[in-house]
């Protein structure tokens, strides 16, 4: 050791390693190896090459390391002054779009509360519930019919409900190969698919019945004579993300399709094919 050195910066823990040899008081030699050129001044006219493998071990040698070495440290804290862009939440990723499941076992990958989330798909079913009992919809045992709702749902909102499993398959748009950059999201929803977006919301859907009319009812006009349970096909989902607003497209159909005939007394008989199959009339 050369003495003891007193300094007030803290120096952590540092190793030289030098190879052993004869003390040199003066070789005036800047380095010429090849690579980058790394030197250490010890004094104003005599520098040593860091990458010679020969350096001399000498009281001015370790004095100049010293030096050098609480220098970079210096510089080393003067670089935390320099800030970079930093995300609000790192470990946050970016939403990805891919349908999603039901209620009950939501993704939890966007910013949004469970409990406003599972409200806005309540309200929806709602909607579509008292949607398809209006005059518009009158099942008369026919072909499917398109039921449409509306809502003013958030864009975290709305992913979250529709889009968050990856591994869905029936994204209309965007994608890679049709309108990739577009603002607006078309999402398509088998039977299935839409009892688990729904979840414990997904109940009974009940739409108006009424008689056929025409010649077997003595061309009376078709009245309302009870309720019928619905099943849901197939669902198509618009969202537009300028605007926020969801169009929704149910397709629905009676559970049970009816025939409707004359009875012996020339009176309408309509009658539920599942009961006809049981045995009732």
């Amino acid at each position: 050791m050369y003495g003891k050195e007193k300094e007030n910066t803290p120096l952590q823990q540092s190793t030289l390693n030098f190879t052993k040899a004869p003390s040199a008081t003066g070789v005036k030699d800047v380095a010429t190896s090849k690579g980058k050129k790394r030197t250490v001044a010890v004094s104003d006219d005599f520098a040593i090459n860091l990458n010679n493998a020969g350096i001399p071990v000498t009281k001015e040698v370790v004095e100049a390391m010293r030096k050098r070495i609480l220098e970079l440290e210096e510089q080393l804290e003067g670089q935390s002054a320099v800030k970079r862009p930093k995300l609000s939440n790192p470990a946050e990723e970016p939403p990805k779009a891919g349908p999603s499941t039901s209620t009950s076992g939501k993704s939890g990958r966007f910013n949004t509360d469970p409990k406003k989330i599972d409200a806005i798909i309540k309200k929806i079913w709602s909607s579509l519930q008292k949607e398809v009992k209006t005059e518009k919809y009158k099942f008369r045992g026919g072909p499917p019919k398109t039921c449409r709702i509306e809502e003013v749902i958030e864009e975290d909102e709305f992913f979250e409900i529709f889009t968050g499993r990856p591994d869905y398959v029936g994204v209309i748009q965007p994608r890679p190969d049709n309108k990739p950059g577009s603002s607006v999201h078309i999402y398509e929803y088998p039977t299935e698919e839409i009892e688990k977006i729904f979840g414990k919301h997904h109940k009974e859907l009940k739409g108006n019945r009424y008689s056929l009319g025409g010649i077997a009812a003595r061309f009376a006009k078709g009245q309302k004579i009870g309720l019928v349970l619905l099943n849901i096909n197939h669902l198509q989902v618009n969202y537009s993300r300028n605007i926020m607003k969801c169009g929704m497209k149910f397709e629905v159909e009676e559970t049970y399709p009816y025939r409707c005939s004359l009875d012996d007394f020339g009176d309408l008989n309509e009658v539920y094919i599942s009961d006809l199959m049981l045995g009732f009339k």
